[in-house]
């Protein structure tokens, strides 16, 4: 670590510990004289404490993050349950009908169609869980051998929703579902990938600072349907998918505190640079932030 300024050696073994090595080399890139391999050395005057303060950014937020996207997850399971069975009854999902046909469709001769696919994963589900709800029906009912869509949507993870969501046939269930979001369906489906993505980094505990994302979401180009004055950001950046969280938890009314807890975490960290994290020079004055 040449260069790097330990200001207690004791201290710094005991941190690096409970932390890894190989993580904490992940937070300690950002202060290295340059990025080529097997460069290792850090810019001058830089000390263990700085790149400690980045790790523990990351860890505040990516926990604040995890939650805000569960109360979105939630909020979206419950309102493609309504639109679905409201239409299609209470097994909607079982019915190969209300699916576009590339997802029911057999990809080829020796391939299950990817519905097939999601069919099998949820008994399969349905079959090792020890949820007492699943259980409680397959002892009351032998038919259907699934459950109702609310039980299934339970302990269906929140990337597979987003793909039905994706491939239901009704144009109008689906608009009925993103409109509640304040989005279009197909913008709302990048949304859900994109924050289905970033929910699973941050529930494996991923580093989720300083880097672009997989799967960035569509963010609206007409006038009617914007929500940010600065337009210039990258979609791909983490700003981009805080920007979509906080929208969201607000379009819908949900309580929260991620907001405040985001700006007070900013607040409280000012070495933190906004601008690798793809914030704008005014992301402040936008007015999901005020």
């Amino acid at each position: 670590m040449k260069g790097l300024v330990i200001d207690d050696i004791t201290s710094a073994s005991r941190d690096i510990s409970l932390i890894g090595f190989f993580r904490f080399k992940r937070y300690s890139v950002h202060y290295h004289v340059s990025s080529g391999v097997n460069d290792y050395s850090y810019l001058p005057n830089t000390h263990l404490a700085e790149i400690l303060d980045t790790y523990r950014f990351d860890c505040f937020l990516r926990a604040l993050v995890f939650e805000a996207i569960g109360n979105i997850e939630v909020a979206f399971k419950s309102l493609l349950n309504n639109a679905m069975t409201l239409r299609f009854g209470s097994h909607w999902y079982l019915n190969k009908t209300v699916f576009t046909s590339r997802f029911t469709e057999d990809l080829d001769e020796s391939y299950q169609s990817n519905y097939e696919k999601f069919i099998y994963k949820i008994t399969k589900e349905c079959d090792e869980t020890k949820e007492a709800f699943v259980r409680r029906y397959k002892l009351n009912y032998n038919e259907p051998s699934l459950p109702t869509s609310w039980i299934i949507l339970e302990i269906m993870s929140f990337g597979t929703c987003s793909i039905l969501y994706e491939n239901i046939e009704s144009t109008e269930a689906r608009d009925e579902i993103s409109s509640a979001f304040g989005s279009h369906q197909k913008a709302f489906a990048t949304w859900l990938k994109s924050l289905g993505y970033l929910r699973n980094q941050c529930a494996h505990h991923h580093k989720i600072i300083g880097r672009t994302f997989m799967f960035p979401p569509q963010l609206p180009k007409k006038s009617s349907n914007r929500f940010l004055n600065d337009y210039t950001i990258q979609s791909d950046s983490l700003y981009a998918a805080l920007c979509i969280i906080q929208y969201c938890l607000q379009t819908l009314n949900i309580p929260s505190f991620f907001k405040q807890t985001l700006l007070d975490l900013i607040s409280e960290n000012p070495d933190i640079d906004l601008n690798k994290l793809g914030f704008t020079s005014n992301w402040q004055k936008e007015k999901i932030w005020q």
